[in-house]
């Protein structure tokens, strides 16, 4: 912004110059006309700060707008007084240093030089300058615009990811066992939740949720993705001989009754999913007791055979058989693969997963009143549509590549300004040459071509110090990219692109006021 200052500042005092060789004549110190003008500057530098302080209020109340629910502490975000004074002070000071150096530039010429008809001045150190300047500010519009567009396209690339479930029409919701709690058979006494007494429930509760019409699968899990979280265990291989220089083998775990598969629609591989027959009320290993594992797992510790039949638990609690393998999910964020997953036929989950089939929201209040009918005393909360819950675990990227794009564009249109007051000053200060040029029998596209082979200079200047810069930053940006490299082609060749294109629109104007230079005022210029 102040680069801008200084630009248009530079291109005004252009106007003045044969005033200010006047006042030197007649003897007005130098140092009082370098005051006038820095004055001048100081003012329109306050009064931009000002501005800049109002809209950026009413920009942070919209861009707050826009901020997913769950960002840290963004009931704390605010204009501080003490960012604010900081920031207006900034302001100032480049203020000097912006306004000072073209306010020089404009009273260092020679007073005779100055008076002279055509007298140029500092006309090539303040063209230079300000030059300097645009090619800086394009430079650094690449930068954010790649910035932007790779965030842009990161994001394209994560909603266009498989999550490897069907989270259309699934409907999710958290219950909770508590201590003490009303027996379905005994309204008078109180009892604890004992693992009987939860399997009871959830198969109770199961069987009367998928009996709702428009309901065609109902499944509970210790947890569902973007939902809950399972956890993470380590587990043995049977018969397979441990590595004590390698880490013990984990993986996440969920325990799930076997509609969850059918709910999220989850692709069986190889095997078979698991039966009603084969839950456990106490879910511990033993005789008899099956795990599915996840097509990540099988291919990490069987990668050249079948897991099925495999064993896997330890000494102590037991062993399962593998009975099948499943399709990977991703669980907490697009972005990041299966880490491996074990899933425990179990009714000990508190998580409710519930295919419909028509709009999910619908079916809340049928399915609280479900759970009441089961035991009341059971409380119900998060409730949520499994298509609200992917779309809310890409809310941060989403807001973090608005912001990026939004200083982009504010970038971008700053660039051109600073490129369009380079390019009035440039068509102000040859005027008289142009006025020439015509008199003399150029064409109207010799002076179009006069303006714009200036300004693209600038401008394909800034674009190889964005390009490099945009390189150097390319580890502080990897991280957060997804599907793409740091160094993707097609984002740098588009935002350059983009950049030359709107400086061509900026490069429009002065050049067309170029063309329509009348060669007798233009000969009759200072």
């Amino acid at each position: 912004m102040q680069a801008n200052v200084a630009n248009l500042v530079m291109v005004r005092n252009e106007g003045r110059g044969s005033e200010i060789a006047i006042r030197s004549a007649l003897g007005c110190p130098r140092m009082r006309l370098v005051g006038q003008l820095f004055t001048e500057s100081l003012l329109l530098a306050v009064a931009g700060g000002a501005l800049g302080f109002f809209l950026a209020g009413a920009l942070l109340r919209v861009l707050l707008g826009f901020a997913p629910a769950d960002l840290p502490r963004l009931a704390e975000v605010h204009l501080d007084v003490r960012v604010v004074l900081w920031t207006f002070a900034i302001c100032l000071i480049s203020s000097v240093l912006f306004g000072v150096l073209p306010t020089f530039l404009s009273t260092r010429a020679e007073v005779a030089g100055s008076l002279k008809i055509g007298g140029r001045g500092a006309t090539i150190g303040r063209r230079s300058f300000a030059n300097a300047l645009v090619v800086s500010q394009v430079g650094l519009a690449l930068v954010l615009l790649v910035g932007s567009g790779l965030l842009l396209r990161t994001f394209e690339r994560l909603v266009e990811v498989n999550p490897g479930f069907v989270p259309d029409n699934v409907l999710t919701m958290h219950f909770s066992f508590p201590t003490r709690a009303m027996n379905l058979s005994e309204s008078a006494s109180s009892m604890p939740y004992d693992p009987l007494r939860v399997v009871s429930f959830s198969s109770s509760l199961l069987d009367r949720i998928s009996s709702v019409p428009g309901v065609s699968a109902a499944a509970t899990a210790t947890g569902a993705p973007f939902a809950s979280e399972g956890y993470n265990g380590t587990f043995e291989i049977k018969g397979r001989q441990a590595d004590s220089t390698q880490p013990e083998p984990h993986a996440n775990a969920t325990n799930a009754t076997p509609q969850y598969f059918e709910a999220l629609k989850i692709p069986l591989i190889r095997g078979r999913f698991y039966t009603a027959a084969e839950m456990r009320a106490d879910d511990s290993s033993g005789k008899g007791a099956v795990r599915i594992i996840d097509e990540t797992l099988a291919k990490r510790f069987w990668p050249n055979e079948d897991p099925i039949g495999s064993e896997i638990g330890d000494e102590t609690d037991g062993w399962a058989k593998i009975i099948g393998v499943v399709g990977d999910v991703r669980d907490t964020d697009l972005g990041l693969e299966s880490k491996g997953m074990i899933y425990f036929p179990g009714y000990v989950g508190t998580t409710l997963i519930i295919k419909t089939k028509s709009n999910p929201a619908a079916f809340v209040t049928a399915i609280r009143e479900t759970i009441n009918e089961v035991d009341s005393s059971v409380p119900v909360y998060d409730v949520n549509s499994m298509q609200d819950l992917v779309a809310a675990s890409l809310e941060r990227r989403k807001f973090a590549t608005l912001l990026l794009t939004f200083f982009a564009s504010l970038a971008l249109a700053l660039a051109s300004v600073g490129l369009y007051a380079v390019l009035s000053y440039v068509v102000t200060r040859r005027t008289r040459e142009i006025g020439i040029r015509i008199a003399i029998g150029a064409s109207k596209d010799n002076v179009l071509l006069l303006i714009f082979r200036h300004g693209l200079t600038v401008t394909l200047s800034g674009v190889a110090l964005g390009l490099g810069i945009s390189l150097l930053l390319k580890p502080l940006i990897a991280s957060q990219l997804f599907g793409i490299k740091a160094f993707d082609g097609v984002t740098f060749s588009l935002a350059s692109v983009l950049l030359v294109i709107t400086a061509l629109v900026a490069i429009f104007v002065p050049a067309d006021r170029a063309m329509r230079v009348d060669p007798m005022i233009a000969l009759r210029h200072e």
